[in-house]
């Protein structure tokens, strides 16, 4: 039996984490005013690395800082999960291997990758008291892409994040999602009943229960057609003439055009984990260009509204949900989905605490200090509420 082994009891986690990852690196965060630390041993490293087990960690204090800002940062380890079609990639923020540590899962939005969550990661995981196992879903990120054909539903992306579940082997956890993230985490609570410990929402957009639909066969034309159009425009392009030489600057100044929510920094940072070298050395986005075909199509959502329902009567647990301030998406889509959030309320078991965080719709990338106040300050409050005996 390995140092290791012997240090911890065996679990389906620890195994994994022994397995799998690549590297252990761990930042060392020192106190004010002493500096104690207990010994992290890893399998396929020589060296001892530590942590501190203390709770009372200052942010300013991680000796770790990002390259792109003076935000605090936290090293992952980077482990895949065998699924059919390839590997769903993984990102473990924290120290799994701490058997008092609770574990969050973390879904990113809609074309990013689990990157989203890197500037929060040292703020949530502070005193080893959790820690974040942030995928990329499959077509974002490092996570392979489907076969050609095979269109990206909420179903299949509900299945990756099952199949990263049961490859860990947790029974119980936090969801920490971001826009469309939170569809899924919704969608598990109600399907994987009695796992989900709580519910953390980063500005939720959900206009499905504002739409109507008149015509299921025009939606399932406008998918099938749309996802084939955009194949052959795939192909079409590949036998044309190479487009312009991929840069690193020119995919951040590229994401940042289209997406007028992230701030330079925190666009540099998903494109850390947005782009792949090619066997000739040149770059080239990582994400899958049919899921911003298939998942903008009304029929994407086809799997989600005859769940609609099960949505409002069936989630049971805490829910912290920070908007952002002004709406990210207009007043609309935010009237919508607070409407639908107040009609959960009223027929469901669950208790919603709403918050407004003054910023975009990437604010938990921008101020990741601050969002991780609020998000640490929900879960001990619902952890004072289990535990009262009044």
């Amino acid at each position: 039996m390995n140092l290791l082994a012997r240090k911890f009891p065996s679990s389906r986690l620890l195994l994994n984490f022994k397995v799998k990852y690549k590297t252990s690196t761990v930042l060392c965060v020192k106190i004010k005013s002493t500096t104690q630390y207990r010994e992290f041993y890893s399998s396929n490293l020589t060296k001892k690395y530590f942590i501190n087990p203390s709770k009372s960690y200052c942010f300013e204090s991680i000796q770790s800082r990002s390259k792109y800002t003076n935000q605090v940062e936290m090293k992952a380890q980077e482990i895949s999960v065998p699924v059919p079609w390839g590997n769903v990639k993984c990102q473990v923020f924290g120290d799994p291997t701490n058997k008092s540590a609770k574990p969050i899962i973390s879904i990113h939005g809609f074309l990013d990758n689990s990157n989203s969550f890197k500037p929060l990661a040292p703020y949530i995981c502070q005193n080893d008291n959790f820690y974040i196992i942030a995928l990329d879903l499959p077509g974002h990120g490092f996570s392979s892409k489907l076969p050609n054909g095979i269109p990206y539903t909420p179903k299949l992306f509900l299945s990756s994040v099952r199949r990263v579940i049961r490859h860990f082997g947790i029974n119980e956890f936090y969801f920490l999602c971001h826009s469309y993230g939170i569809h899924l985490s919704v969608l598990y609570s109600i399907v994987f009943k009695n796992e989900v410990k709580a519910l953390i929402s980063l500005d939720w957009i959900f206009s499905l229960p504002g739409y109507k639909i008149e015509s299921y066969s025009d939606l399932w034309k406008s998918g099938i057609d749309g996802l084939i159009d955009i194949e052959d425009r795939e192909t079409n392009n590949n036998d044309s003439a190479p487009a312009k030489t991929l840069t690193k600057d020119l995919a951040v100044s590229i994401l940042m055009k289209y997406n007028n929510h992230l701030d330079l920094e925190s666009a540099k940072i998903l494109i850390d984990r947005a782009l792949i070298v090619k066997d000739d050395g040149r770059l080239e986005f990582s994400r899958d260009i049919r899921v911003k075909q298939t998942v903008l199509m009304h029929d994407h959502y086809l799997d989600m509204a005859y769940l609609l329902p099960e949505m409002v009567k069936g989630i049971d647990v805490p829910w912290l949900m920070i908007h952002a301030d002004p709406p990210a998406y207009g007043d609309r889509p935010a009237k919508i989905t607070m409407d639908f959030l107040k009609k959960i309320e009223a027929n469901s078991k669950t208790s919603i605490q709403y918050e407004t965080f003054k910023g975009t719709h990437h604010f938990h990338m921008i101020q990741p200090k601050e969002t991780a106040e609020i998000i640490l300050k929900f879960i001990d409050k619902i952890k004072i509420k289990k535990t009262s005996k009044l």
